[in-house]
């Protein structure tokens, strides 16, 4: 499946498990689709990517750009990926998985365990905390 393709299968299935997300193409990558989806006070905005024929998921930087994100490239099927693409964004939307904030690697997703283990890493002068997706 070319690039293209992918895009044209996978966008559909992405928007009907997402109906909040926002449609948009990034002019320099006619063949990939972007899927955000911003939080309530627009502080914090999920991203999914098609380019390259690749699912990805994170959390933006900006336009098509990505800040923490996550490639979806393993063996299973085409479908069992957009599930999981669907799920995990499903958990950090309805704050069932929470967003670690750090001043140094910007937002990722995550518990109070993985504060714990973050936090043992901590630089002098970097802040991290635990927030949920209701709260950006």
């Amino acid at each position: 499946m070319n690039p293209k393709e992918f895009t044209d299968y996978v966008v559909p299935k992405l928007r009907a498990a997402l109906p909040k997300s926002r449609l948009y193409q990034v002019e320099n990558h006619a063949d990939a689709a972007y899927l955000e989806i911003p939080s309530r006070r627009g502080k914090l905005h999920l991203l999914v990517s098609t380019l390259g024929g690749e699912l990805t998921i994170g959390f933006s930087a900006g336009p098509g750009k990505f800040s923490w994100h996550s490639h979806l490239d393993g063996n299973e099927p085409l479908d069992e990926k957009i599930l999981t693409a669907a799920e995990t964004i499903n958990e950090i939307l309805q704050d069932r998985k929470g967003v670690i904030c750090s001043s140094v690697l910007g937002p990722f997703p995550g518990d109070q365990e993985d504060l714990e283990r973050v936090a043992k890493y901590r630089q002098e002068t970097e802040t991290i905390e635990l927030k949920y997706w209701s709260s950006f």
